[in-house]
């Protein structure tokens, strides 16, 4: 199993997490870098063969990192 570790006490802005993400997972060219197109890539995912931890911190907006994370944890 792999692990992806989201540290948001080390990306600045919501832009630096969808450009880690999409690097780290190979998204596709069709991934605009935005919420709707972060759960239609992570739908794609095997799930058992990925596991996120997101460590919460920084400056990206809390709700935001709330959010991100309950995309990522989702079954």
């Amino acid at each position: 199993m792999r692990k992806i570790t989201i540290n948001f006490n080390n990306l600045n802005s919501i832009q630096a997490f969808h450009d880690y993400i999409s690097k780290e997972l190979e998204f596709s060219k069709d991934y605009n870098g935005n919420l709707d197109s972060l759960k239609n890539e992570i739908s794609k995912l095997d799930k058992n063969r990925i596991k996120f931890e997101v460590i919460k911190g920084g400056s990206v907006l809390n709700e935001m990192q709330e959010l991100i994370e309950s995309i990522l944890m989702k079954k």
